[in-house]
């Protein structure tokens, strides 16, 4: 049976990508949704406030898409992440930070205006991504 054999400092790559970006996104994203809701009151089953129904929906729904849009993301980084940190995982590591630092701040601007989205650090999830994609684009090349 083929075996893959894991790099020293790979168990930064489970924590920076795995771990931390679970956390983010279910306690530190969650938790703004979850108080949202209730500021904003908007009930389950409403994924998202309806205008003419719940008083502040623009306000609430610029939370919950700010979690939404690092949900959408993490399904194609985390593998995409664990494949290439075989290769590099320090940088995979630090570009797994970068990605979970660029989503709450991302979160943090979204909530606020169109123009505030990608100011201060939210641009940083993309640092991670790219670090993945250039390092698992790497890898494959030379198996084609």
């Amino acid at each position: 049976m083929p075996s893959i054999e894991v790099p020293a400092h790979y168990g930064a790559v489970i924590l920076c990508n795995v771990v931390a970006p679970t956390l983010v996104s279910s306690i530190a994203l969650a938790g703004r949704v979850m108080s949202a809701r209730k500021e904003f009151k908007v009930e389950y089953p409403n994924l998202y406030g309806v205008p003419g129904v719940h008083k502040q929906a623009d306000d609430f729904n610029k939370v919950q898409r700010g979690h939404q849009n690092m949900l959408e993301g993490a399904m194609f980084y985390i593998p995409m992440s664990l494949v290439a940190g075989l290769e590099h995982p320090l940088a995979v590591a630090f570009g797994g930070l970068c990605y979970c630092v660029g989503c709450f701040a991302y979160q943090s601007g979204y909530t606020k205006s169109a123009a505030d989205r990608n100011k201060g650090l939210g641009p940083a999830k993309y640092i991670g991504v790219l670090t993945s994609l250039v390092v698992a684009i790497k890898m494959s090349v030379p198996m084609l």
